[in-house]
């Protein structure tokens, strides 16, 4: 889904958002909430299916020998 380098860009725009939204104090924003949500939720969307690809790899080269 994302690669790594994309991963970490928006890890990178997470914790700006909630750096600056803590700054200047617009986290109780609906917008602002919604986007964040948003991003942390592509974030571990994307960690599963890594897992779930990996282990699939390693039981699909247990399989072979």
């Amino acid at each position: 889904m994302l690669t790594d380098r994309q991963s970490l860009i928006l890890c990178g725009f997470m914790a700006v958002g909630i750096f600056v939204g803590g700054l200047l104090d617009i986290l109780d924003n609906f917008l602002t909430l919604t986007i964040l949500t948003i991003i942390f939720s592509a974030i571990l969307v994307n960690i599963f299916i890594q897992k779930k690809r990996h282990r699939e790899e390693i039981n699909d080269s247990d399989n072979i020998e």
